[in-house]
């Protein structure tokens, strides 16, 4: 199952949009509109990665704590690990 936002155009067919980012999404665009009636929405994969990124910052608050004193503890006991 592909999902995405549908529009409904003038002719009152449906035409599937998904988002996309990387150079696949530019490369494949037309492959993908031509072969399965679908249109990427391409966006930049930094602006996505740092939109996510402080999602996560806001979303999981109390779990980067958690995470972040973890560190801490492993590092205090000579962990060679981070």
């Amino acid at each position: 199952m592909i999902s995405g936002s549908q529009q409904h155009g003038a002719s009152g067919s449906t035409t599937c949009i998904i988002k996309a980012t990387g150079g696949g999404a530019f490369k494949y665009a037309d492959l993908f509109k031509e072969k399965l009636g679908i249109s990427l929405d391409k966006a930049d994969e930094m602006d996505c990665l740092v939109v996510g990124a402080n999602f996560l910052l806001k979303a999981a608050a109390d779990d980067q704590i958690q995470v972040i004193e973890m560190i801490k503890l492993l590092e205090t006991r000579g962990s060679k690990t981070f």
